[in-house]
């Protein structure tokens, strides 16, 4: 790597640093961010896309986030992280939107010592988003990239039981009241990787 350029982290680094679950606290709403290691068919595997850059490593993440108003849940998305590899041997990770897939139990996903499956029935979407994981002074960070409706850029990592996660556009930093982000655990199909 030249002069300046951060070294590419390591794929165990990023499970550990940057893929824990999460609890969002915001005044009546609760967010629980919930990560799981998944399974897909080769038919699955098909219907995702990526740049010609990129080499799938078929290492794949479910991202699960459930909102709760007091104990209720309001709305549940779920998204497929694809892990690929690129130039100078940086791991990347490629978001698709989940459809035609029932959302999973938090503690299926949570605590499952297996990958979870999903559905055959399951469609994925790009979602335009891209993150390339970095290993700066020992600390992972996430660069990433939307290029879907206004483009964006972030910078993510974790410290001392938080996650830190800035949006920038072409106006500056997008939101600086984003609340407070906990880690929790790391699902129990991630603790092997």
């Amino acid at each position: 790597m030249s002069r300046g350029v951060p070294s590419a982290a390591t794929l165990y680094n990023i499970v550990n640093s940057l893929f824990q679950n999460e609890l969002i606290s915001d005044k009546d709403l609760r967010i629980v961010v919930t990560f799981s290691q998944a399974t897909l068919t080769e038919a699955q595997k098909a219907q995702l896309t990526y740049s010609k850059e990129l080499s799938p490593i078929n290492f794949y993440i479910v991202y699960q986030e459930d909102k709760f108003s007091c104990d209720d849940l309001v709305s549940s998305a779920l998204q497929l992280v694809s892990f690929s590899k690129g130039r100078g041997n940086f791991i990347y990770g490629s978001y698709f939107v989940v459809s035609g897939q029932k959302g999973f139990d938090i503690c299926e996903l949570s605590e499952s010592e297996c990958n979870v499956k999903l559905m055959d029935s399951a469609v994925f979407t790009s979602s335009k988003y891209l993150e390339v994981y970095n290993d700066v002074n020992g600390t992972t960070v996430i660069l990433a990239q939307s290029t879907l409706n206004k483009p964006y850029a972030s910078l993510q990592y974790s410290h001392q039981c938080r996650y830190y996660f800035e949006q920038l556009n072409d106006d500056g930093i997008i939101n600086t009241n984003i609340p407070k982000t906990e880690l929790t655990s790391l699902s129990q199909n991630l603790r092997n990787i």
